[in-house]
């Protein structure tokens, strides 16, 4: 139980500072694990994580994804009209 909690910490914390959406991430990883028993701790750990990763700079993925799409669909387009 001990280590099935810091498995279900650790995707929390993962996922919140990824995807930088800490409450979001708390219910996606609570409904996956199925158990609600821990979901003020796993909110703790979210929230930090995602503090952190805020302090640290980091970028959320889905903007990472979006701007990468936007500048190869940029390169596409002026390709194009050469």
């Amino acid at each position: 139980n001990f280590l099935m909690m810091f498995t279900v910490f650790g995707m929390a914390g993962y996922f919140a500072s990824v995807i930088k959406a800490p409450i979001t991430g708390s219910i996606l990883i609570m409904e996956i694990t199925g158990t609600f028993d821990c979901l003020m701790n796993v909110l703790c750990v979210s929230m930090i994580a995602f503090l952190i990763s805020d302090l640290a700079g980091g970028i959320p993925a889905y903007d990472a994804l979006l701007n990468r799409s936007l500048r190869k669909s940029r390169n596409f387009s002026d390709e194009k009209s050469v």
